[in-house]
């Protein structure tokens, strides 16, 4: 059988050891796919993606993974800027640690856990200069979290854009697969197309013939509603802006449509509304989403808890009731 367009790992040498490996997972390759197992997901925003030189901390604290459970989620998405702390082939053993202690506590609790590869932004400026470092970070996290148990997904890299075309992005997807997949067989991976995961790149994104992959799509449409006055934007749209018209509606349901007829299931990671929009709009834009994706058999994930567009106030420790019930009623 033809490999898919774009998936060819390329040859190997491997050892005794890993060929066992890989020959156990063409094993799992073969059987019958499992369902996704996640429904209903919030984002760990502002939290782990910040980066060595950043300050926009929401204000993280363990018991808020309590406090998502508690409210219904069962997975959390946990965006992480890793490459800001991987050199010489290993991840800085502090991150490393602040990574371990955010998915055993989500666990703990109950949660499904999405580790997302975020800001990774020299490799959307030189993907060829920084393929081979992507790779072995996704080796060198596969390895680090071997021991997790299976309540864990790897996302291979968030919103591929700039110079990381869809095409450019495919092999080095390959790539990190075939990393994860020689000590991981089984580990649900997820990626998505660029243009900031947009609906229309999953059309590029080929079959990948495993049973555990999924494809991801994110969804902020229109971009002058749902961002309107972000102040860490250049000419950000203006604000206020309304959302809710019959082209409105038309506009979201063609999205959801063609999410829902790609070859390979797939999985909304990231949508949400910035929290100085007008309130009854934003309501009924994540009422409106969710009910899309819900009504199509997608999961989906909110963006995000404690930040700018956040369902969580970290000051007050209370949720945003209207949030809430888009989300859940």
């Amino acid at each position: 059988m033809s490999q898919p367009r774009g998936l060819s790992a390329g040859p190997r040498i491997v050892n005794d050891g890993v060929m066992l490996r890989l020959l156990f997972c063409l094993c799992v390759l073969a059987a019958p796919a499992h369902a996704f197992p996640v429904s209903r997901c919030m984002n760990l925003s502002n939290h782990l993606e910040v980066g060595r030189d950043g300050n926009w901390h929401y204000g993280y604290r363990p018991e808020h993974i309590a406090r998502i459970a508690a409210a219904g989620f069962d997975t959390l998405r946990v965006p992480a800027r890793v490459s800001d702390y991987f050199s010489d082939g290993a991840i800085a053993p502090g991150f490393a640690a602040e990574l371990r202690a955010v998915i055993e506590t989500a666990q703990a609790e109950g949660l499904f856990v999405i580790l997302d590869l975020h800001h990774y932004d020299a490799l959307m400026e030189d993907p060829e200069g920084e393929g081979a470092r992507f790779v072995a970070l996704w080796a060198a996290l596969a390895a680090k979290f071997d021991d997790i148990p299976e309540g864990l997904a790897f996302e291979l890299l968030n919103e591929p854009v700039g110079e990381l075309t869809t095409d450019r992005a495919l092999p080095l997807y390959a790539r990190a697969l075939a990393e994860i997949r020689a000590l991981q067989p089984d580990r649900w991976v997820i990626f998505g197309g660029a243009d900031w995961n947009a609906v229309s790149e999953l059309a590029g994104l080929p079959d990948p013939g495993d049973p555990r992959v999924i494809h991801t799509f994110h969804y902020y449409r229109p971009d002058a509603f749902t961002h309107q006055g972000a102040t860490w934007r250049e000419n950000a749209p203006p604000s206020p802006a309304y959302w809710g018209s019959p082209e409105d509606l038309a506009q979201l349901e063609a999205a959801f449509d063609s999410a829902a007829a790609h070859h390979t299931p797939t999985f909304l990671g990231e949508f949400g509304v910035i929290q100085n929009a007008p309130a009854e709009d934003r309501q009924r834009w994540l009422r409106a989403v969710r009910e899309a994706a819900e009504a199509r058999g997608i999961p989906w994930c909110h963006w995000g808890f404690g930040a700018g567009f956040g369902a969580f106030d970290p000051q007050t420790d209370t949720w945003d009731a209207a949030v809430l019930e888009a989300l859940f009623e």
